[in-house]
């Protein structure tokens, strides 16, 4: 189980954390999370953190919209980063407010 820091005071425990790393295509990224909001049901205590990795467009703002309208709040948040990265580097950024000793247990996989 991980801990997710969402803010100060809204801390979850999570089975299953899915990091989408999002550069220049919003689109993808709002398609993903509608292809998440079909599934997330089916596997409890599932998150998925986006981070907006500095595309330096309205892609986080985008995101952020969509993640409100269609109230997928309650399992989905959005990081924004203000620089690139690279996908390893938002990838990273992105999972470290689940980790409080910032060591990731092996629980957690990637396919990239």
């Amino acid at each position: 189980m991980l801990r997710i820091v969402l803010t100060e005071s809204r801390v979850r425990t999570v089975k299953l954390l899915v990091v989408i790393v999002n550069y220049r295509v919003a689109h993808l990224a709002i398609d993903c999370l509608r292809s998440a909001a079909e599934e997330i049901g089916r596997v409890p205590d599932t998150h998925v953190a986006i981070c907006e990795n500095g595309t330096g467009d309205d892609s986080a703002e985008r995101i952020q919209r969509a993640i409100d309208d269609n109230g997928w709040g309650a399992w989905c948040t959005l990081t924004e980063l203000g620089v690139n990265l690279g996908f390893t580097g938002g990838y990273q950024r992105d999972p470290a407010p689940c980790t409080c000793n910032r060591r990731i247990p092996p629980e957690i996989f990637s396919t990239a």
